[in-house]
């Protein structure tokens, strides 16, 4: 990797190059970046993310142009002069909702600790203790780890009503970031088929979530986890989609984005990466090299 950036930068700091109609450029260094951003208040990642809510999403027009028409930002202040141009703050929402119910500390010991007792009790019905056996890494992998992933964040519901959601999903995984750039169907017709399956089966999941759970229930509401919505993260993201009047596709895309996101082992992976770079930088220096890069597009 390091070799492959050497090459396109050259002797400079910006590579430029064009992504289908899309101008983009990769700068490299750490201060270039920080000038640039400070010369240039209005860049940030709201097109990328648009262009995400549109392909991937599935946003119907009507949803999507909250977010093209909220210019008031992420932050609790709003941007200056924005103050008075929108009545609902969509991109500070959806911020809080990820940061209040998603990485707090609380809320991500929640879900890892279930997640460990889901993995856990799935380790000791697959492979006793004392027992020997083969055991296909890849797809244990893809079983298991991602069930249980889809049951922490999603509840176990999601897999009753879909037995067959892993391979939905794993079929869908492949063709996530080409959709996200809405190539026309006929161009792409397996992708849109897997992403159909694929949401239909998450729209069959929200509407029984909402058929079962008890909304009156406190004890369930404020829980951090229930097996029809699952994750405290999701029951507040499906409520605040429906009092925000989000049409039902656009939340179905919403939540299948979500697992796209989540499911691929969000522990496992995360260790593994940190212990490949660390016996990397020990035996190979030379490959493991902190740099910045910044990607914009236009």
């Amino acid at each position: 990797m390091a070799t492959v950036l050497s090459r396109c930068f050259g002797h400079g700091n910006i590579v430029k190059f064009h992504l289908g109609t899309k101008t983009v450029y990769v700068v490299k260094g750490r201060r270039n970046i920080q000038r640039l951003l400070a010369h240039s208040p209005d860049l940030g990642s709201e097109g990328f993310v648009l262009q995400v809510m549109k392909g991937l999403f599935t946003l119907t027009p009507s949803d999507l142009s909250k977010y093209v028409n909220d210019k008031s930002g992420r932050l609790k202040t709003p941007n200056p002069g924005t103050e008075l141009s929108t009545s609902k703050r969509y991109w500070a929402e959806t911020h809080d909702l990820y940061h209040d119910y998603l990485t707090r500390t609380r809320d991500a010991n929640a879900l890892s600790e279930r997640y460990y007792s889901l993995f856990d009790e799935r380790l000791t019905t697959t492979q006793p203790l004392g027992e020997y056996g083969t055991v296909h890494i890849r797809e244990f992998i893809k079983r298991h780890l991602t069930e249980c992933a889809i049951i922490t964040l999603n509840g176990s519901r999601m897999m009753e009503i879909n037995p067959d959601f892993c391979d939905l999903y794993w079929d869908f995984d492949q063709y996530g970031i080409m959709l996200i750039y809405s190539p026309p169907r006929w161009l792409a017709r397996k992708a849109y088929r897997a992403q159909d399956k694929s949401y239909a089966a998450v729209r069959r999941y929200l509407e029984s979530a909402w058929e079962k759970f008890d909304w009156n229930d406190q004890v369930a509401v404020n829980s951090d986890w229930d097996p029809h919505f699952g994750s405290r993260f999701a029951r507040e993201l499906a409520r605040w989609l429906r009092e925000g009047g989000f049409d039902m596709q656009s939340a179905t895309g919403f939540f299948s984005s979500v697992i796209f996101g989540w499911a691929p082992f969000p522990f496992f992976l995360s260790t593994l990466f940190l212990l490949s770079l660390y016996f990397l930088s020990v035996s190979f220096p030379a490959l493991v090299t902190p740099t910045a890069t910044l990607i914009v597009s236009t």
